[in-house]
């Protein structure tokens, strides 16, 4: 293909869809704050949490604990931590 894009103009067009994309999600996870919703938590557990994601795909976390496994719960989303997750306190 001839008239590529320079690889420095690529990676620069790169970096800024992926900072639009975090301040979108931002924006997002902002206006679902407080909110009750419904997540489906799965096996995925570290660090004594257990994950899942909400219905309109926000992944989140709570205390381990083993009969939520597989469950779907109503949760009130509460904070998001520093990797990107809500914690939710379970309904």
């Amino acid at each position: 293909m001839e008239d590529k894009v320079p690889v420095h103009i690529r990676r620069e067009r790169s970096k800024k869809l992926q900072e639009l994309s975090d301040s979108k999600k931002e924006e997002f996870y902002a206006q679902n704050k407080g909110l009750l919703k419904k997540v489906l938590f799965e096996s995925d557990i570290k660090h004594n949490h257990i994950y899942g994601f909400t219905d309109n795909y926000i992944r989140v976390k709570t205390a381990y604990k083993p009969e939520l496994i597989n469950t779907v719960c109503e949760v009130r989303l509460i904070a998001v931590d520093k990797e990107g997750v809500y914690d939710v306190e379970i309904r």
